[in-house]
C-alpha cells in the first residue's frame, strides 16, 4: 500500500520462508510498488535468494542492487523489463540444479544500462549480439565467465563504452575490427587469457585467434590495452603507435612478432610521453625499452606480481603490482 515509496532498502535483512527453508524469499507483492519505487537494495539478505518474476513490474526502478549471494533462479524476462535501471551486477548468479546459466538476451531491453557485470564462471553460452544495442553502456565485463564463441561485431555500436573487459573467458574468435569504431570514449580494453606455465603451452589451449586489428589504432583515448596470454598471430600493427594516451600495453605470452621499438622507445614519438609500461614476448617482439622477462615474478610474501617496465626516460625499471 506504500504507493509513494521511492526508496526501499532491505539489505542485511534475511527473508526466510519456512516452505523453502534454505531460500531467502522476496514476496511477490514487491511488484505492487511499481508506480513509485526508484531504488531497491537487496544486498546481503541471505545465502540463496529467490527473486520473483513480479520484480519486472518495477518499471520506474533506476537503482537496483541485487543480492551479493547466489540467486535462484534469475528472472531474466522480468529483469529485462526494468528499462530505466542504469547498473546491473550479476557476478554472483547461480541456478539450482545446473552447473551454469546462459547469458540472458533479455538484458538487451534494459536500454538505460550504463554498467553490466557478468563476472562469474557459472555464466556460459555466448555473448548475445543484442547487447550491441545498449547504446548507453559505458562499462561491460565478463571476467572469468565461461562464455564461448565470438565477440559480437555489434559491439562496434557501443559508442559510449569506456571500459571493456573479457579476461579469462573461453572466447575463441578473433577481435572484430568494429572495436575500432569505439574511438570516442573507450579507455580500457582487456581480453586477457589465462597465464600458462610456459610459452610453449600458449598454442595448446583455444583462445582468441587471428591478428591484432589495425583498427585498434583509432582508439585515441585508450590508456590500457591488454591482450596477454592469447593466441594472436601476425605482426604487431604499427598503427598502435598512433595511440597518444596509451599508458599500458600487454602482449606478453603471445604469438605475435615484429617490433615496437620505433614508437615505444623513441622519445620523439607521440606515444613515448604517455607509455609507462609495455610487456611483450622478447623472443618474438623487439623492444629494447620493454620488459626483460616474458613472465612476471611472484612475491611469495605479498603475492604481488613484479614486472620489468619502462619509464618516460626510456629506462628499464622494476614495476609494482599491475
Amino acid at each position: 500500500n506504500l504507493q509513494q515509496l521511492a526508496v526501499l532498502n532491505l539489505s542485511f535483512n534475511p527473508f526466510a520462508d519456512p516452505t523453502l527453508r534454505r531460500f531467502c524469499y522476496i514476496p511477490d507483492e514487491i511488484g505492487n510498488l511499481g508506480n513509485s519505487l526508484q531504488q531497491l537494495d537487496l544486498q546481503n539478505i541471505g545465502q540463496l535468494v529467490y527473486i520473483p518474476d513480479t520484480l519486472g513490474k518495477l518499471t520506474n526502478l533506476v537503482h537496483l542492487l541485487l543480492p551479493t549471494e547466489q540467486i535462484y533462479p534469475l528472472p531474466g524476462q522480468a529483469i529485462g523489463n526494468l528499462t530505466k535501471v542504469i547498473s546491473l551486477d550479476l557476478s554472483q548468479y547461480y541456478r539450482e540444479g545446473a552447473a551454469s546459466g546462459t547469458v540472458p538476451w533479455q538484458l538487451r531491453k534494459m536500454e538505460s544500462l550504463e554498467s553490466l557485470r557478468l563476472d562469474s564462471p557459472t555464466w556460459r553460452g555466448t555473448i548475445p549480439p543484442e547487447f550491441g544495442f545498449l547504446s548507453q553502456l559505458q562499462y561491460f565485463t565478463v571476467e572469468g565467465a565461461r562464455v564461448q564463441g565470438t565477440i559480437p561485431t555489434e559491439f562496434g555500436l557501443l559508442t559510449s563504452l569506456t571500459k571493456l573487459v573479457m579476461d579469462y573467458s573461453t572466447l575463441t574468435s578473433n577481435i572484430p575490427t568494429q572495436i575500432g569504431l569505439l574511438n570516442e570514449e573507450l579507455r580500457y580494453l582487456s581480453i586477457r587469457g589465462e597465464e600458462r606455465e610456459s610459452e610453449l603451452s600458449v598454442s595448446t589451449k583455444p583462445r582468441l585467434h587471428g591478428t591484432i586489428p589495425t583498427e585498434l589504432g583509432r582508439l585515441t583515448r585508450l590508456s590500457v590495452l591488454d591482450l596477454a596470454d592469447v593466441t594472436l598471430e601476425g605482426e604487431v600493427p604499427t598503427e598502435l603507435g598512433n595511440l597518444p594516451n596509451l599508458e599500458r600495453l600487454e602482449l606478453v605470452r603471445n604469438l605475435v612478432t615484429g617490433s615496437i621499438e620505433e614508437w615505444a622507445c623513441d622519445e620523439s614519438s607521440a606515444l613515448s610521453s604517455s607509455l609507462v609500461y609495455a610487456s611483450v614476448s622478447d623472443d618474438r617482439v623487439f623492444c629494447s625499452c620493454c620488459n626483460f622477462h616474458c613472465r612476471s615474478s611472484l612475491d611469495a610474501v605479498t603475492g604481488d606480481n613484479y614486472y620489468w617496465c619502462r619509464n618516460n626516460n626510456n629506462q628499464a625499471k622494476g614495476g609494482g603490482n599491475l
